[in-house]
């Protein structure tokens, strides 16, 4: 599910919450008298409950916040929805929620499945109350409408970004991108786009854990995945997924395209230099890439994902520190271009 949320597909390096600060011991703070005066003070004024917001219960993101505009919102599986719901029983236009004097009413857009508030199904425009569930379709799909202030509206939106992201690189983690891969192979295919998989490893990752301590493999894996986000675009899905273990959807790029992302990969991570401190510590990747089209989308995700995981393997076979091209899901696995050996390989 996408919508124009910001929880919502946030730019690759954008962290999901602000790093915690360190207090200094030595700069003097606030008596506990003090605070709890100053508390009191800056809360005597109740909170203005005035920000109408969907929170998902079930469905694909379950602990989505999505902000229903004064003018108005449509959910439902059309792209051009404000609040997208991959769910095979939403119509393409299901419903809409939309702003008056008295509140957010939501109506039923001849969906074939259905629009229920608290289990009815409603057959006209319906006045929504702080708290109400609104159901879609056949059930898989199920929001809290609730009201608002701006604070508990962000502490949600908060806690939701932090279950998309890996806790150490601050990239989405692996949970989200399966939920990505599935429902943008569904749209690619859908509308006759392209999509590549890229899966990228760390060489010998095992081997530098245990040379050089966890301690120095977390700053190897930080400083790779802080890399990777200067070289994926935006609009694609950058995630890592275990281990020394990376992966990128890309989308609608040429076939070359997705070649170059590779080699400039492979080139940039063996150009990284690390401090004397660390010894001789050398470090490449060896990526996979898999790639469909229009016309081609006879097979799942998951097949087209383990092209790339083989493209990988084949990538590792030939000594790393290079990529191997799946030129489609239905072709065997075979070299592309390779990044040349550097004198410290």
């Amino acid at each position: 599910m996408s919508a124009n949320v910001e929880s919502e597909r946030p730019h690759p390096d954008a962290s999901a919450s602000e790093a915690p600060v360190d207090t200094d011991p030595f700069v003097a703070t606030p008596d506990s008298a003090a605070v709890g005066s100053h508390h009191r003070a800056a809360t005597h004024a109740p909170p203005s409950r005035n920000r109408a917001v969907l929170f998902e219960l079930t469905g694909a993101n379950p602990g989505a916040v999505f902000s229903v505009y004064p003018s108005g919102v449509v959910i439902g599986r059309s792209p051009g929805a404000d609040i997208i719901v991959s769910d095979g029983s939403i119509s393409w236009r299901h419903a809409t929620l939309t702003t008056r004097n008295e509140g957010v009413y939501v109506e039923d857009l001849r969906s074939t499945n259905g629009t229920f508030v608290n289990d009815r199904r409603i057959e006209e425009s319906s006045l929504l109350r702080d708290g109400d569930y609104l159901r879609l379709g056949g059930g898989n799909t199920t929001f809290k409408f609730s009201m608002m202030d701006e604070f508990e509206e962000n502490v949600l939106r908060n806690l939701f970004a932090l279950t998309l992201r890996d806790t150490l690189t601050q990239l989405y983690n692996r949970r989200h991108f399966e939920e990505r891969l599935h429902a943008d192979f569904t749209f690619a295919e859908r509308h006759g786009a392209t999509l590549a998989i890229a899966l990228i490893s760390i060489d010998h990752f095992k081997t530098i854990n245990a040379r050089f301590g966890q301690q120095i493999g977390d700053a190897v894996l930080k400083l790779i995945a802080g890399s990777l986000v200067k070289i994926v675009r935006p609009d694609d899905v950058l995630a890592r997924l275990d281990g020394g273990k990376f992966a990128v959807i890309v989308h609608a790029a040429s076939e070359r395209n997705a070649q170059i992302l590779c080699e400039r990969v492979c080139h940039r991570v063996a150009a990284i230099s690390f401090p004397p401190s660390v010894g001789d510590l050398v470090v490449t990747v060896s990526a996979g890439l898999a790639q469909i089209g229009p016309g081609e989308y006879g097979e799942s995700a998951l097949e087209v994902f383990t092209s790339a995981q083989k493209a990988r393997l084949e990538a590792i076979a030939h000594g790393g520190n290079r990529f191997c091209f799946a030129a489609r899901s239905t072709r065997a696995a075979a070299p592309g271009e390779r990044h040349p050996k550097s004198s410290s390989d």
